[in-house]
């Protein structure tokens, strides 16, 4: 199982080739605000990857840690699934953990 911030090119993708069975992805949010303000980056090239595996038959698991008042919301996670079924429904259910930040 490779585990991956979902930050791989297809280059990389390309590379690892019939190597690569199964990967746990961690989307860190469904939201581009989040990513740029959080965590410095962007999420299309993240949800380009969870595509670009799904496509290339590699098994992909999808990790969410919620934040409470971050990244928890309701309109939030239901795009999140969509987007996700949009890509397959037999993609596996989205394992999402729940933790509380310190001084909630």
């Amino acid at each position: 199982m490779f585990v991956d911030n979902g930050y791989m090119t297809a280059e990389c993708l390309s590379d690892l080739g019939a190597d690569l069975h199964a990967a746990n992805i961690d989307l860190k949010s469904f939201s581009d605000e989040f990513y740029r303000t959080l965590v410095g980056a962007r999420l299309e090239p993240v949800l380009d990857t969870i595509r670009r595996l799904w496509e290339a038959g590699v098994w992909v698991e999808v990790t969410t840690l919620l934040i409470q008042g971050r990244n928890d919301g309701e309109e939030e996670l239901r795009a999140l699934v969509a987007y996700l079924a949009g890509i397959s429904v037999d993609i596996p259910g989205t394992c999402l953990a729940s933790i509380r930040p310190i001084g909630c």
